[in-house]
């Protein structure tokens, strides 16, 4: 009961951990977790509670974890950004204890308790972890929970209904783009998120404006920010550069458009383990630039499909935006997308999983052959 007691008092605390108040309960997915030789977790994050994880594993099935974010990792958090703060919290390294985003409400060391209740169930029943990109490795190999547990890297497959291969002038004519602008484009859900880097792109913007105005030899004034997701507070202003927000957007079709549509996707997350879109940019062949964290690690090969920028670094960010908008025949995108889309493919992906699958369900039928006559 305490733990909605913290919910009630504390703004916005749901968004930080999740006790028990889950949307999914065991007993509606417990028959086809019994019909099942394996079972692949995402997240729990309002879908599971620590009960229902625990009841799962104690199946008797297989189980893969397939993390998209930090939460397996730490006691609780999904991003390890330290409340409005630009902080990284590195307390996962070792145990959660006295979380600094529980602050006062420290009292019942709730992180610390559940950091090892999770521990616990990886040391008993030692899952399989795919981690989808490298920079999730890094964060797994980190956290004491996993110190002795190995994590396999399995890239995030893209969908497929995202990357029809439209020409530019169809895609912003069905669009209603001008044909004639530079379009940037960023979306996520929630573009307040912090750790998506929405707060820093009017930083980022009023630099790229202070650099055309310098240009004078392409001093184009016709550039147009496209963003899509729940607004919000989110909000951009600049005199140089237009804005249009689209919403969220439910089509594939559409998202597949939009990035046919754009010259540049910019994702200046500064925590987060993707974001996704970047890689479905790439899969477009959309020149991506994003600060070195995440996804953009392993599928921006700087200077070639997009540029990498050390994270904060609002000024080289948009000084590579205009490399792009301006001198974009400088990246050989075909080329260098070609490798990166193969390991970034939803049916390489799968196969991967599924090679997998059939060593563990072998092994487990042998050790289980007794029981099983």
């Amino acid at each position: 009961m305490y733990f909605i007691f913290f919910e009630i008092l504390k703004k916005n605390f749901y968004k930080i951990f999740t006790f028990s108040n889950s949307a999914v309960k065991f007993k509606k997915i417990e028959y086809y977790i019994r019909k099942v030789d394996i079972v692949i977790i995402y997240t729990m994050h309002k879908l599971l509670s620590f009960e229902s994880l625990k009841k799962i594993f104690e199946s008797g099935k297989i189980i893969y974890l397939r993390p998209l974010d930090m939460e397996f990792a730490s006691g609780g958090c999904h991003v390890n950004l330290i409340n409005d703060d630009e902080n990284e919290c590195k307390k996962f390294t070792n145990g959660c204890n006295k979380c600094p985003q529980l602050n006062k409400f420290n009292f019942f060391n709730l992180t610390k308790k559940i950091f090892y209740k999770k521990k616990t169930l990886i040391e008993k029943y030692k899952p399989r972890v795919f981690v989808e990109n490298t920079y999730s490795q890094k964060i797994y190999n980190k956290s004491n929970i996993f110190i002795n547990h190995k994590v396999d890297r399995i890239f995030l497959g893209t969908n497929l209904n995202r990357q029809k291969t439209f020409k530019k002038d169809y895609a912003r004519k069905l669009l209603n783009f001008k044909k004639e602008e530079k379009i940037m484009l960023f979306g996520t859900y929630n573009l307040d998120a912090k750790h998506k880097g929405g707060n820093l792109l009017p930083l980022i913007l009023n630099n790229l404006s202070k650099i055309i105005k310098t240009q004078t030899k392409n001093d184009n004034k016709n550039i147009r920010l496209i963003t899509f997701g729940k607004k919000r507070s989110f909000n951009v202003e600049t005199k140089k550069i237009k804005w249009t927000h689209l919403g969220l957007i439910n089509s594939d079709k559409k998202l597949n458009l939009l990035y046919r549509s754009a010259d540049v996707l910019l994702s200046p997350a500064t925590f987060c383990n993707g974001p996704h879109i970047v890689s479905e940019a790439i899969a477009n062949n959309l020149p991506v630039v994003a600060f070195d964290v995440g996804i953009a690690q392993d599928n921006i090969v700087n200077k070639k499909n997009g540029y990498l920028v050390a994270r904060y670094d609002v000024k080289l960010f948009a000084e590579s935006i205009y490399k792009v908008l301006f001198y974009k025949k400088n990246i050989d995108i075909d080329k260098i997308n070609k490798n990166i889309k193969k390991i970034f493919n939803s049916n390489y992906e799968a196969e991967k999983i599924i090679k997998f699958s059939k060593i563990d369900i072998k092994r487990f039928k042998n050790e289980n052959k007794n029981i099983l006559r």
